[in-house]
């Protein structure tokens, strides 16, 4: 099933070309529901960005066009060289044109229109409460082509100038905005090498400096995420066990654990000292036994080899401040660490 911007086909007679290849760019899709003569469907933002991914080097025609790779050099008049989604919402692709058609419908006021093979359907549902019959969402382009009516209304194409200037003022919209979020800082778009740029993509990031000087750097592409991840959930927090970091749950875990084999290694001695006191009557030091009871409880906690400090410990990591990793210093870290500071 070929799915296409619009339903029109058709030849134009080409001719070859007087100029060098020029390039423009041009916005053909945003995500949504889309209506053909016996159904309604539904392309969202990951399976439009999935369909991107395929774009590249696919050939554009004059009108839609069925893609024979046999006579695709001579029917083509221009490749798509690169695409990728923006802020604005929609899908966009830089197109080379090598012909000289291409280049006169463009200067005409066409735009452009897409075609698409879905490989992976989804359900039918409600979107924007209007139902829909399923949902691509997966699949591959296999042309753009050059339309005087588009099925998207606001498809269009721009020269490099013009796009140019399209940006300049997103941007200046931006920088000038007066919105709670952006309030008190003053925003600097850059690349990679912090170059000062006027055109905006996925590689673009943005400096914000408050008042006070503080900087926050964060890319376009973080943003995109940030917004369709509004609901992200929130790092757990960590504590710092000697060496090793743990969630909560895990040191949880680690305890309940330890505990576990304290007990097990308890009753197992307990066991084994029922079965040798029938054995061994004789030679017992009954002075042991006072001795034992005598000892305070810290004396018996260090003879577990400290176990006791760092079970202690582990309880009341959970009571310390919000902090995204909290540190435990326990017995065997402080040992360690006087041996490495004077040489023990």
């Amino acid at each position: 099933m070929l799915l296409q911007g619009d339903f029109l086909f058709g030849n134009m007679e080409k001719k070859n070309a007087s100029d060098f290849p020029k390039f423009y760019y041009s916005r053909h899709m945003t995500a949504g529901l889309c209506g053909y003569d016996d159904e309604t469907i539904l392309v969202d933002v990951e399976a439009m960005k999935k369909l991107g991914e395929t774009f590249n080097g696919k050939p554009i025609y004059i009108q839609h066009q069925d893609v024979d790779l046999d006579t695709m050099k001579q029917e083509a008049v221009g490749y798509v060289t690169d695409t990728f989604y923006d802020l604005d919402g929609w899908l966009w692709s830089k197109i080379m044109i090598t012909d000289d058609a291409g280049h006169d419908v463009i200067a005409k006021g066409w735009a452009v229109s897409n075609a698409y093979i879905p490989s992976e359907w989804g359900a039918g549902g409600m979107k924007n409460n209007l139902p829909y019959d399923r949902e691509v969402l997966n699949g591959d382009f296999t042309h753009l082509a050059l339309v005087p009516n588009p099925r998207y209304e606001d498809a269009k194409i721009y020269t490099p100038e013009s796009y140019q200037a399209r940006n300049t003022q997103l941007l200046n919209s931006l920088a000038h905005s007066k919105t709670e979020e952006t309030k008190g800082f003053k925003m600097k778009f850059f690349k990679t090498k912090k170059e000062e740029v006027s055109e905006i993509d996925s590689a673009t990031s943005v400096e914000l400096k408050n008042d006070k000087g503080d900087t926050i750097e964060v890319s376009v592409k973080e943003m995109i995420e940030t917004v369709l991840n509004s609901k992200a959930k929130k790092a757990p927090q960590k504590v710092k066990v000697g060496e090793v970091e743990m969630t909560m749950e895990e040191l949880a875990t680690a305890y309940h654990n330890a505990k576990k084999n304290e007990a097990d290694a308890k009753g197992k001695k307990d066991t084994e000292s029922e079965d040798d006191e029938e054995k061994e009557n004789e030679g017992v030091d009954m002075d042991d036994d006072d001795d034992l009871e005598n000892e305070s409880d810290d004396d018996k906690g260090e003879k577990k080899n400290g176990k006791t400090d760092f079970f202690k410990e582990m309880q009341n990591a959970g009571k310390t401040g919000d902090k995204s990793v909290i540190t435990i210093d326990t017995t065997a870290s402080k040992l360690a660490r006087g041996s490495n500071r004077y040489g023990l």
